[in-house]
């Protein structure tokens, strides 16, 4: 183009934006670009680190729905808890599948899970946690006491960081899970123990931070019924009584006590009876209800064996026990909680230093 007065090279240039918004693909997208509005409602990412926890594992949880097939077909909202809370075990490959839910429960539902390896089909028990909120059972602090929080690799946390604190007093999600964490790693320990002593509990297989994979008392077609449904033969009837008082005397020499025990959290399956239930296992030397619990635990075990023909005395039968393989006495329990009233009072001289932050 010939350039014809000084104003030219600005007729040129208006001219060339002219054709390019024409013709030119690339420039006519720039210019809308540049041209285009900030977002009022644009927000940066906000760094994991100062995001809520309980955002993060709902994004988890969403992220992997539908990434896992099962035989089992669970309605939309369980699907996602379950598909979430069971991906360690899926992403470990100790399982490959979800077969079906085995019962609910007022702390846990389970399911039974398989993994077929070389043609084999070797099935498990899923225990998965209700989260705190929807959790039924009553006066836990029964249980808590003289306990430590535990870490989802079932370490103590009584060196935990005042963050950790902090969300447990706030009652925040995260210090929820905390709890709820150390409630089913004490499960987890205690059927480490007990299985490695010999004792009639399934198998722990692996642990996630809401969740127990354990061996399956059952087969395919069904999971083994509850002491309280059966009816024992007239020959079994001792022998299962021995048995059962012989995993009560394993707790204890561990420094144990269940807690919670009755026919209701006993297995029977071809002739074999399986403890199970064990999140609530109270410290025999911390906890000042601890000769009550086992008494009471002792009381509904004879119960249920009276019912069967077999008479017993649960007063003596827990004193017995008691004396044997507790290493302090009764009187000493109610009197001497000096360990769990200086543990109690350094978290409430924890608490106070918190809030006059």
């Amino acid at each position: 183009m010939y350039l014809s007065d000084e104003n030219s090279d600005f007729e040129i240039e208006d001219n060339y934006e002219a054709y390019a918004e024409e013709y030119d693909p690339d420039y006519r997208d720039f210019k809308k670009l540049i041209r285009k509005p900030p977002d009022p409602k644009f927000k940066p990412k906000v760094p994991d680190w100062e995001r809520p926890w309980a955002k993060i594992e709902e994004e988890k949880r969403r992220s992997i729905v539908g990434d896992f097939e099962t035989t089992y077909k669970p309605g939309h909202v369980e699907h996602r808890i379950l598909m979430g809370t069971l991906q360690p075990f899926f992403e470990g490959e100790f399982i490959d599948d979800i077969l079906g839910k085995v019962k609910g429960g007022k702390e846990a539902e389970v399911y039974r899970c398989s993994m077929t390896s070389d043609g084999h089909r070797t099935l498990y028990a899923a225990k998965l946690y209700r989260p705190r909120s929807h959790r039924t059972m009553r006066n836990d602090g029964i249980y808590r006491e003289g306990r430590n929080m535990l870490s989802q690799y079932g370490e103590s946390l009584r060196g935990y960081d005042r963050r950790v604190l902090r969300a447990m007093l706030n009652r925040s999600d995260y210090g929820k899970q905390v709890e709820q964490t150390s409630w089913l790693m004490h499960e987890f320990n205690t059927l480490l123990d007990l299985h490695a002593a010999g004792g009639d509990v399934p198998e722990p297989i692996e642990s996630a931070p809401n969740a127990i994979l354990m061996e399956f008392i059952g087969d395919e077609r069904a999971a083994a019924p509850t002491l309280h449904e059966m009816r024992l033969e007239a020959g079994e009837i001792k022998i299962l009584f021995e048995q059962v008082m012989h995993n009560v005397e394993l707790l204890l020499k561990d420094g144990l006590i269940h807690g919670d025990l009755s026919a209701h959290n006993i297995l029977y399956w071809q002739g074999r009876i399986v403890l199970i239930d064990f999140p609530q296992v109270v410290p025999v030397t911390a906890n000042k209800q601890a000769y009550s619990l086992l008494e009471r635990d002792v009381t509904r075990i004879c119960q249920y064996w009276r019912k069967q023909g077999l008479s017993s005395d649960p007063q003596a039968l827990t004193r017995k026990l008691w004396g044997t393989y507790s290493p302090v006495r009764h009187e000493d329990v109610l009197a001497d909680l000096s360990a769990a009233l200086t543990e109690e009072s350094g978290l409430q001289d924890l608490e106070d230093a918190i809030l006059d932050e």
